[in-house]
């Protein structure tokens, strides 16, 4: 198998479009010692291309890709990849001719029709969305098929069809139980339609089985993102806690709700608040979390002007790694301090502390346990 990277130096025009370009950059030696694209079948070209788009090199992409849509304009796959990342690098417009390209030539292609269902999708254009997402749906591979789900249940909501919209929705999850995106989007219908005790009861539980989802993916990997989705996590399980206003407060004669209690909701409304107080705390807790990544994005910036050299930027970096959750990161900063200056005192103190800890503990501080108790016999305990 040839391992050989080819050399891009190719940008042509393509009929319906020509993918977007950026001015070439100069090869490098090693690109200039590479072979000519010319020297690579249009399979191995397409090959090559994937691998661009993963590591975000779409100038690249883009030329190879309109090299072989000169030498095939009507190569499905191409067009598709076309598609794809004119979509990746936010050209909509061109993105959608791309994939309609494709459809012309093969209507039941499914990367076509899910990439032109979220483009409808997105721009809120929910019911011609579905004209694309009910065949993508059907078509799905086994590996996007969750995905299509996901987005066909979103365009079922925008048009208001409300029960294919759950029914979808909770295929979704059963698909795959721990999709923290199934999980928002079934639990935001189930708040939405919720009108008795048992439906808000489903909605909590629900709402309670997302923040396990994304506080186990934040202590897996703790990243900005994974922080961000568990304060999204939170946010919605505050809205679910809200609305049990709806079951517990009297009525005006406007139909808005009043601030008196229906006679005998005293428990569960206290219960209800004592909840809302927990996930605040817990809320307030990960959004400092969240903001101590943005002073660690800064202290990295200053460790980058000093050179990465100096031992007072890195033993600042390594004390806000640790503190989110980025052990292993921390030690390789505190083992550089040392690597420059060896009689280190408080970075050796401080590996020595990370080292000491136990083997496999949880890559993020555990979640303090609420001190309120439950909403009800079915409510579950965060």
């Amino acid at each position: 198998m040839r391992k050989a990277r080819f050399l891009i130096a190719v940008a042509v025009m393509v009929p319906g479009g020509l993918l977007a370009q950026q001015p070439a950059e100069q090869p490098t030696e090693q690109q200039a010692a590479a072979r000519p694209i010319t020297d690579f079948t249009i399979p191995e070209i397409l090959a090559e291309v994937q691998k661009l788009q993963v590591a975000r090199r779409y100038n690249e992409a883009a030329n190879a890709l309109n090299y072989v849509l000169q030498k095939e304009p009507t190569n499905i796959d191409a067009l598709r990849l076309a598609g794809d990342i004119s979509w990746e690098t936010q050209n909509a417009w061109q993105a959608r001719q791309y994939w309609l390209r494709v459809r012309q030539i093969q209507p039941n292609d499914f990367g076509a029709n899910f990439g032109l269902g979220l483009v409808h999708l997105s721009s809120g254009q929910y019911r011609q969305a579905l004209n694309y997402l009910e065949p993508a749906a059907r078509t799905a591979p086994a590996d996007r098929l969750l995905d299509a789900l996901i987005a066909l249940a979103r365009a079922y909501r925008g048009a208001f069809d409300l029960e294919k919209s759950l029914q979808t929705a909770m295929r979704a999850v059963q698909l795959d139980p721990e999709s923290y995106d199934a999980w928002y989007l079934l639990v935001t219908l189930w708040v939405e339609q919720a009108s008795t005790d048992e439906d808000f009861d489903k909605a909590l539980a629900g709402a309670e089985r997302l923040r396990q989802i994304a506080t186990n993916a934040l202590q897996t990997s703790p990243t900005p993102e994974a922080n961000s989705r568990l304060n999204a996590a939170y946010d919605l399980y505050l809205q679910v806690l809200y609305a049990f206003r709806q079951v517990l407060f009297e009525r005006n004669p406007d139909g808005t709700l009043s601030d008196r209690l229906l006679p005998g909701r005293e428990r569960r409304a206290a219960a209800v608040i004592g909840r809302i107080v927990d996930i605040m705390l817990l809320q307030a807790e990960l959004r400092q979390r969240l903001m101590l990544f943005q002073i660690l994005d800064l202290a990295t910036q200053a460790v980058r002007y000093d050179g990465g050299s100096n031992p007072e930027s890195l033993l600042r970096v390594a004390s806000l790694q640790a503190r989110v959750g980025q052990l292993d990161a921390a030690r390789q900063t505190l083992q550089r301090v040392l690597e420059i200056d060896p009689d280190n005192e408080p970075a050796r103190r401080q590996l020595q502390m990370l080292e000491s800890a136990a083997t496999g503990s949880a890559a993020t501080p555990a979640q303090p346990t609420p001190a309120g108790g439950g909403t009800g016999a079915t409510t579950p305990t965060p």
